[in-house]
């Protein structure tokens, strides 16, 4: 089973995607914002990331420099 990670700052948005991903029987994660995007992807890899791009404090460029940056996650 693929699993994937729904990063959205907002609730309700995170909600609605994980919701439409879980009814097409994909397991999923999620992360209110970047630092804790970038905690779960460390720990346990998804085989993909939605990702928002707009979000206080790290937003979805910084996550994925971050990423970048990191030989296990590059």
């Amino acid at each position: 089973m693929s699993t994937v990670l729904v990063v959205d700052d907002v609730p309700s948005e995170l909600e609605i995607i994980c919701r439409i991903l879980q009814d097409a029987g994909i397991k999923v994660m999620r992360a209110i914002d970047g630092e804790e995007a970038i905690a779960l992807i460390r720990k346990t890899p998804p085989d993909l990331v939605v990702l928002d791009v707009v979000m206080p404090r790290m937003n979805g460029f910084e996550v994925i420099r971050e990423l970048r940056g990191d030989r296990k996650t590059a």
